[in-house]
């Protein structure tokens, strides 16, 4: 519709993926339609991401107090939508293994474990959790999940977003998938490891050396920075929010 004159053009994009930029401009085509302004928008403006900005703005204390385990639903609307419910046994497998896994990784750093739960889990369902056990022994919590990265050790991760504000602060990640889940599952766990480069193990048959993890995993922090160069921070000390407002007053004062 853009195209064909039907819907006007905006005039200003920001975006914090400049990758997707990059890219672009490596394309003829897109490099053509950039220049000439014939794409969706005008312009395309980097800015740093909202992530970033909350660490500017140090809304939270940085500590290393836990291991906060960002967890996924077995049976979450969407999974369901796709592929039904997952018989309950295979829903208790998967637990008692990640279970064992925490309580492993609990006891050999001395950190306790955090275990939150998706936002939008409504709160039946997370009354049904905390009774059912299947994480027993963990504290469980809901729309906390930045405060207890921002003060976490290890952070443990299925597939979220959530993992992003890890990164920016260079926690220590695993990334985490089971043979319980199903194929979408294991395939979307694999997205963010691959993205930022931090470790993905199978919890359940994953036996490790305490020193050996421990620096393999402070060894991987170092792989964040092209994720975080080209998708959050591309100009420090800034926050996005305040470039968007300065560039606006700019053009339209």
């Amino acid at each position: 519709l853009v195209i064909l004159g039907l819907v006007p053009r905006i005039d200003i994009h920001f975006t914090s993926r400049k990758m997707k930029l990059i890219n672009s401009k490596k394309n003829i085509l897109k490099r053509f339609l950039l220049k000439k302004k014939l794409l969706f928008a005008k312009e395309y403006k980097p800015i740093n991401s909202r992530s970033y900005d909350t660490l500017i703005e140090k809304k939270y204390s940085i500590k290393e107090k836990y291991i906060t385990h960002l967890d996924a639903e077995m049976n979450g609307r969407h999974e369901i939508e796709t592929r039904g419910y997952l018989p309950k046994n295979i829903v208790e497998q998967h637990y008692f293994h990640l279970r064992k896994f925490l309580k492993k990784l609990s006891k050999d750093f001395k950190k306790p474990v955090v275990v939150c739960l998706h936002p939008t889990i409504n709160s039946r369902e997370v009354k049904k959790f905390k009774k059912s056990r299947l994480l027993r022994g963990f504290k469980i919590v809901q729309y906390k999940t930045k405060e207890y990265i921002y003060k976490s050790f290890i952070v443990t991760t299925f597939d979220t977003s959530a993992v992003v504000d890890a990164a920016l602060l260079r926690k220590r990640i695993i990334g985490l998938w089971s043979n319980y889940m199903d194929i979408n599952q294991i395939k979307h766990s694999k997205t963010y490891p691959s993205k930022i480069g931090f470790l993905r193990i199978n919890f359940k048959d994953f036996k490790y050396d305490k020193s050996r993890l421990f620096n393999l995993l402070n060894n991987n922090i170092k792989k964040y920075n092209f994720f975080l160069k080209n998708y959050h921070i591309h100009k420090k000390r800034i926050k996005g929010s305040d470039e968007i407002i300065s560039t606006l007053k700019r053009i339209y004062k």
